[in-house]
C-alpha cells in the first residue's frame, strides 16, 4: 500500500516499516547544435530505501539512505522518544524545525526540484529537538541545538568546529 511494508507485534510495540522512493528526471533538447552534443540524458534524482518504526511502544527511529548520484549518502537517521505527544525529544541527523518547504517529504511535492528560497535553509543537521504537538495537533513546536552547518548543506557525521545553530518553530493549523 502507500504506506509500504509494514510489520508489526500485536499490541503495535514494536513496528517496522519498509519503503522507498525513487524519482527520475529526463533531460532532452531539440535541434540541438553539432557543437553540443551528449547533453541530453536520464537521471535518477532519489533512490531511498527507508526503514521507520517502533520499539518498545515510545521510541520512534527512522533510517535513510540516498544511492542516487555518484555516491551512497545517509539522509536521515534518528531515534525520537515519545513521552506524550506534547513532549517528545529527536536526537540524529534530521531536517531542522526552519523552512516549511524543507519539512515537507520529497514525495508529496509537485516537482523533483525545491524553490530557490529553499537554498537559504539547511538541509538537514547532526542534533538534539525537543518538540510535540498542543490541543489534538492544532498546534506544534519543535526547537533544538544543531551543528552550525551552512545553507542548503546536507552535512557530514561529524562537526570539526564549535559553532553551534539554535532554531525553532510554532505552527498553528486551526481549520
Amino acid at each position: 500500500g502507500t504506506g509500504g511494508f509494514v510489520l508489526s507485534s500485536a499490541d503495535t510495540n514494536f513496528v517496522l516499516k519498509l519503503r522507498g522512493l525513487v524519482q527520475t528526471d529526463w533531460r532532452s533538447f531539440f535541434d540541438d547544435s553539432p557543437y553540443s552534443q551528449g547533453n541530453d540524458g536520464f537521471l535518477v534524482r532519489r533512490a531511498r530505501p527507508v526503514f521507520e518504526g517502533t520499539v518498545f511502544r515510545d521510541f520512534d527511529f527512522l533510517l535513510v539512505g540516498d544511492f542516487a548520484g555518484s555516491s551512497a549518502t545517509l539522509i536521515d537517521a534518528w531515534l525520537n522518544y515519545r513521552y506524550r505527544p506534547e513532549l517528545q525529544l529527536r536526537v540524529g541527523k534530521m531536517k531542522g524545525p526552519v523552512g516549511l518547504e524543507n519539512l515537507q517529504s520529497d514525495s508529496v511535492g509537485s516537482f523533483n526540484e525545491r524553490s530557490l528560497a529553499n537554498d537559504l535553509v539547511p538541509v538537514r543537521n547532526v542534533g538534539l529537538q525537543l518538540g510535540g504537538e498542543l490541543a489534538g495537533g492544532i498546534a506544534s513546536y519543535a526547537v533544538g541545538i544543531y551543528n552550525g552547518d551552512g545553507d542548503y548543506r546536507n552535512p557530514g557525521n561529524s562537526d570539526f568546529n564549535d559553532n553551534k545553530e539554535v532554531a525553532g518553530r510554532i505552527f498553528f493549523q486551526p481549520f
